[in-house]
C-alpha cells in the first residue's frame, strides 16, 4: 500500500513530467538526477513530517515538506532553479487531491557545489503539504 504522501508525490511528478518542453529530468533519485549530466535533474522527496494537535477524532493533521531538489550542471545554478521553478512553481501550488488541505511556500536554499571536479550544483525549493489521514493511517 502506498502512503498518502507518496501518492502526492507520483502525481505531482507525472503533473510536473506532462509540462510541455519541461527541461529537466523528473526523479525520485538523486542519483539518477546526477546521472543525467547532460541536462537538469528535478528530485521530488519528502522531508520532515510533524503532526499538529487538534484534529478532530479519529483524523490526524499532518504537515510535510516537499523538497524539490534542482539538480544542474550550468555556471549560474540559481539561475537554472529559477527557470526551473518558474514551471513547476505554478504545478505544486495548485495541486489538489483527496486530504489535502492546503500548500505553503517556505523559500529556496542556496545553491550547494559540488567537490572541486565536479561542476553540478543543487538548490532545494521548499513547500509543506498540509493533510489529513486516519489517525491509525498513513495511507487513509
Amino acid at each position: 500500500m502506498t502512503t498518502r504522501f507518496e501518492s502526492y508525490i507520483a502525481a505531482l511528478e507525472a503533473d510536473i513530467r506532462a509540462i510541455p518542453g519541461f527541461p529537466a529530468a523528473v526523479e525520485r533519485s538523486i542519483v539518477r538526477a546526477f546521472s543525467e549530466a547532460d541536462r537538469q535533474g528535478l528530485v521530488l522527496r519528502g522531508g520532515k513530517e510533524v503532526v499538529v494537535p487538534g484534529a478532530p477524532i479519529p483524523m490526524a493533521d499532518r504537515l510535510r515538506e516537499l523538497q524539490c531538489i534542482v539538480v544542474s550542471w550550468g555556471d549560474a545554478p540559481d539561475a537554472d532553479a529559477s527557470a526551473l521553478a518558474e514551471l513547476f512553481h505554478p504545478v505544486v501550488m495548485r495541486y489538489r487531491a483527496e486530504g489535502v488541505t492546503g500548500i505553503t511556500e517556505l523559500g529556496t536554499d542556496e545553491p550547494k557545489y559540488g567537490p572541486d571536479g565536479i561542476k553540478a550544483a543543487v538548490v532545494v525549493v521548499r513547500y509543506r503539504i498540509a493533510y489529513r489521514t486516519l489517525e491509525d493511517s498513513l495511507s487513509h
